[in-house]
């Protein structure tokens, strides 16, 4: 695996037509998920000029792979006025070194462990669509009384 890593657009390249036809699926499989997510947000909040300032956060190994940045970095609905920018996640501050010294590597492969080990910070309790069941309000029923 470490063979691999900081490497994957190199041995992508070299792939043969098959194995490179394969890649683009899972590339392509991968966006659209991203659709799939964008579709379902769209749908909480259907105003084009809400998703004006979308942005695009990338984080983790996978990210650094050029198909899969290229493809997640287009629109995902057509009817959007431009393409995501992609934001640097930038270094987090409080990341150290076990001699105690700040974090100067790369951290690309650290940032998903890193935000995993802040475990619900600044993140709100939420439920999946599925968990919240049909609201079906019972009201009350009046007697006729005159």
């Amino acid at each position: 695996m470490f063979a691999v890593r900081t490497r994957e657009n190199e041995l992508i390249a070299s792939l043969s037509q098959a194995d490179a036809t394969r890649v683009e699926q899972v590339c392509e499989r991968m966006v659209g998920v991203n659709r799939t997510a964008f579709a379902r947000a769209y749908e909480k909040h259907p105003r084009q000029t809400a998703w004006d300032g979308l942005q695009l956060f990338l984080v983790g190994g996978g990210t650094r792979i050029e198909c899969i940045r290229q493809r997640l970095s287009r629109r995902p609905w057509v009817h959007l006025d431009r393409d995501p920018p992609v934001v640097d996640p930038g270094h987090p501050d409080d990341l150290y070194e076990l001699s105690g010294q700040p974090y100067a590597g790369e951290p690309t492969f650290l940032l998903v462990a890193y935000g995993l080990s802040h475990v619900a910070a600044d993140i709100p309790t939420i439920v999946s669509p599925r968990e919240i069941s049909v609201f079906n309000p019972q009201l009350p029923r009046l007697e006729l009384d005159h």
